[in-house]
């Protein structure tokens, strides 16, 4: 009877063993089985989140988190790759690379727009009709200083030859030495660059009398010059360039000249140079110029 009840012990302790193995052996078979079916999200950052994906949309994916069971939305921006439960992986950002690269372009463009670069040109001047003299022509060199915004520095260089009207100076011709400064205002980008601006100049004028006159006035037994004073006066100027390829390009300048210095005529003896007769008198030498060239731009 003992033997019996041991036995059925016995029995009934290996049977609720092998229930309990079974249970263990289901639970795990469970739970691998469902990590097999659990997807995985790698972030940017390497950040790992375990779950399943509902749906992938154009900008974002809804995903189940594992550990909350909680639905979530993921910006696909911020998504490395998703490696689902079959084994597929869905990679985001492929160009993150090329992006960076594109960036450091962009970056390169921005500094090409904003690092100093240099102009340089020049053409022929005209000058108009003023109150003391005809129209005249001449050439005109600049250098042009900008700084990648709406603001450049010009400096010009020209030289133009006029005739003087008889109505206030001795007949004669003069040319005219340009120096000038100039503080610009200009497009930056397009085919079509207008500018405007103003300046300081400094002139020098070689004024020298016309040999009738000089003839007429020995004849009476006396000789002449004229001098027109060097001093600083102030412009005016506006224009556009016309950009053909990246270095080069044609440019007009419309330019308006400001100065009024102070003319001296003498007439002396020839046998008696130191007998003298002289007349000053202030003059207006304002004027329009106008210049047509090329530049070049490095």
């Amino acid at each position: 009877m003992k033997i019996n009840l041991f036995q059925s012990w016995l029995i009934k302790s290996v049977m609720i063993l092998k229930n309990v193995f079974l249970l263990l052996l289901l639970l795990t078979s469970n739970a691998i089985c469902q990590n097999d079916t659990l997807d995985t999200i790698i972030l940017q950052g390497e950040k790992i989140i375990k779950g399943k994906v509902i749906i992938i949309r154009t900008d974002v994916v809804e995903f189940v988190d594992e550990s909350t069971s909680i639905i979530y939305e993921y910006d696909k921006s911020k998504i490395n790759s998703i490696i689902l439960s079959s084994g597929q992986i869905i990679e985001f950002n492929k160009n993150t690379t090329l992006d960076k690269k594109n960036e450091v372009v962009v970056e390169e463009q921005e500094e090409d727009t904003t690092r100093v670069w240099f102009g340089i040109g020049g053409g022929v001047l005209f000058a108009f009709k003023s109150e003391n003299y005809e129209s005249g022509t001449g050439g005109d060199l600049f250098f042009e200083f900008r700084t990648g915004s709406i603001f450049s520095f010009r400096t010009n260089i020209g030289w133009y030859s006029a005739d003087t009207k008889v109505d206030y100076l001795s007949k004669g011709n003069s040319s005219f030495f340009l120096m000038e400064l100039s503080l610009l205002i200009r497009a930056t980008s397009g085919v079509i660059q207008p500018f405007a601006g103003l300046g300081i100049s400094y002139y020098s004028i070689d004024n020298s009398l016309d040999d009738e006159v000089i003839q007429f006035i020995s004849q009476l037994g006396f000789g002449g010059r004229e001098e027109i004073e060097e001093g600083i006066g102030f412009h005016i100027r506006g224009g556009f360039d016309l950009i053909i390829t990246s270095g080069f390009g044609l440019f007009l300048d419309l330019k308006y000249l400001i100065f009024n210095p102070k003319a001296t005529a003498t007439v002396y003896e020839l046998n008696n140079p130191s007998q003298e007769f002289i007349v000053s008198e202030d003059i207006k030498l304002n004027n329009l110029n106008l210049i047509l060239g090329i530049a070049f731009t490095f």
